[in-house]
């Protein structure tokens, strides 16, 4: 690594360690925060040890049993660390990877600009702590279909601070797979992602959220668009006794789009948040929220839709819908959409709706023979299964409809 680009990994780390002295963790007054359980998140990172401790030994066996394979080339991160033995070596045409302790060149333009403030305390807190940072550079008309997959696997030893930077050149497109999943028991994880889309690039980004059912997940993935460019965002949560992930968009530049889907399954008792901004900065610009989510017994999920319409805009198109199964009497879900609209060239809407399973459907299948919990489970599937049926590649597709049971894709 050259000098200049160490001073400004390091410029920017001690930034961001000043910016949290200064500023703090988020707490529950903030509006942002509001749905999240701030103080036991808190609590949880209070009680990792101070000092990383040494990574638990991890096998190709163990990533493929957690996580999977879902793509041409697999990239796997330990605690936040980059592991080339259990990386695959050889890269598509077009792409570049990189750490922080391998940068080339080429990346010296990305890491000379100051990413500015970091926007709340946990970004601060991974971007001071972040040990080995991974770097994705898409060349220029790149088309990198077939899907690059990261999995970041937490041992549960220590808090562990993953960070990954998705560079798409002009006209290029990648089918990005990011899996979070958990060796054992417990742990903290404070995740960031920054996908930065140039002129009419195209970026299909598939999110997987099912670390263990006690473990803490904050993550935040934030996408830049220039002109023209296109997101398509799929979140998915599973694991995670507390698990909320920030997603912000910003169409800076004409003719810019984003859709994101997310899709919430939590465990019994668990806490999961899921908050997505998208900031229309230009005109001609598209965006499209949909978020379906699972509430079982005692668990909480929050939907927070957010659109910014900046002054001055013209033909700006803002979509959210949000839907919510509570499958039991002490399940809670809320929906918190949100536009913020400063131009008069608009067309915006939102809509939302919670409910509990038909129990005319459920004494239909019940009536032909059907186990209560198996009906109940092919119902669920039903609920999930138009969010399910856009998953790609359909490995991953296959993964998440085991989630609901044998008939999430029926």
């Amino acid at each position: 690594m050259t000098a200049a680009v160490d001073d400004v990994m390091t410029e920017e780390a001690v930034h961001a360690r000043t910016w949290l002295s200064e500023h703090g963790l988020p707490t529950g007054r903030e509006e942002d925060w509001r749905y999240t359980p701030v103080a036991e998140v808190r609590r949880r990172l209070d009680e990792m040890p101070e000092a990383p401790a040494p990574a638990r030994s991890v096998t190709g066996d163990d990533v493929d049993r957690l996580a999977g394979r879902h793509g041409a080339v697999r990239i796997v991160h330990v605690d936040g660390v980059h592991v080339p033995e259990l990386s695959d070596g050889a890269l598509p045409a077009g792409l570049w990877v990189g750490t922080t302790h391998n940068l080339s060149a080429r990346v010296r333009l990305q890491l000379t600009t100051p990413a500015g403030d970091p926007p709340d305390g946990f970004e601060a807190l991974n971007r001071s702590a972040s040990q080995d940072v991974l770097y994705l550079l898409v060349a220029d008309d790149a088309d990198l279909r077939e899907p690059v997959h990261v999995v970041h696997v937490s041992t549960g030893a220590s808090a562990s601070h993953p960070r990954l930077v998705v560079d798409v050149g002009v006209g290029g497109r990648i089918h990005l797979v990011e899996s979070h999943v958990s060796l054992d028991g417990g742990g903290f994880t404070n995740a960031s992602t920054t996908v930065r889309l140039s002129a009419r690039s195209h970026a299909d980004v598939h999110r997987v959220q099912d670390q263990a059912t006690d473990a803490v997940h904050v993550g935040r993935l934030e996408l830049h668009h220039d002109a023209g460019a296109h997101a398509s965002v799929t979140a998915l949560s599973r694991g995670g006794a507390i698990s909320r992930l920030t997603t912000v968009a910003l169409l800076r530049e004409p003719e810019a789009s984003c859709t994101v889907t997310a899709l919430l399954a939590p465990g019994i008792g668990a806490r999961h948040d899921d908050a997505v901004t998208v900031d229309h900065i230009a005109s001609h610009c598209t965006s499209d929220l949909t978020v379906r989510s699972v509430v079982p017994e005692r668990a909480r999920v929050t939907s927070s839709g957010h659109a910014i319409v900046r002054p001055g805009t013209v033909a700006t198109v803002a979509h959210q819908r949000t839907d919510s199964l509570v499958l039991h009497p002490s399940g809670q879900a809320d929906s918190r959409p949100w536009l913020e609209i400063f131009a008069d060239d608009v067309r915006a809407n939102h809509g939302s709706a919670t409910g509990r399973i038909d129990d005319d459907a459920l004494f239909y299948l019940r009536s032909r023979g059907i186990p209560r919990a198996e009906a109940r489970d092919v119902l669920v599937g039903a609920f999930a299964r138009t969010l399910v049926e856009r998953i790609e590649p359909p490995s991953l597709r296959d993964q998440v409809a085991g989630w609901f049971g044998p008939e999430g894709t029926a």
